[in-house]
């Protein structure tokens, strides 16, 4: 499995199924969303030739990176790569916190990854975890 950030997300050959596997998430923030928004990163999960999974993440000038979108199929395989691979990168780029907006059902599988829900708004919880030496905040 191979997972890591995509130069030119738009200029991708695989940018339009990556951009499909984005739309679920996008449409619940609403249309006019849009599935890659200025200076976010992109980061894929390959197996083999198979796209599983496409998140964007934002690095904010506050000490934070934010992912914006995930989507995929069979998290199992690939979440807990995907999770550490953003936050080695925007831990790299001097961000000392990882946080999204999810669904309730995410809760329980960030949880085992060592977020923290830290709210609710809406339909949705806000997580977040640390990005200190490596390791979750303790």
């Amino acid at each position: 499995m191979l997972i890591g950030a995509v130069g030119d997300p738009l200029n991708w050959d695989r940018w339009p199924e990556a951009e499909r596997l984005l739309e679920p998430a996008r449409e619940l923030f609403g249309d006019d969303t849009p599935a890659l928004g200025v200076n976010e990163a992109v980061y894929v999960v390959l197996d083999g030739d198979e796209l599983l999974a496409v998140a964007t993440a934002w690095l904010s000038s506050l000490g934070f990176a934010e992912v914006k979108l995930i989507g995929g199929r069979d998290h199992r395989r690939w979440l807990k790569e995907l999770d550490e691979a953003i936050g080695a990168a925007a831990r790299d780029a001097g961000a000392m916190r990882l946080t999204a907006i999810g669904r309730r059902g995410w809760w329980k599988t960030l949880k085992r990854l060592g977020w923290d829900r830290l709210g609710e708004i809406d339909d949705f919880f806000v997580f977040s975890r640390g990005l200190m030496h490596g390791q979750e905040e303790e």
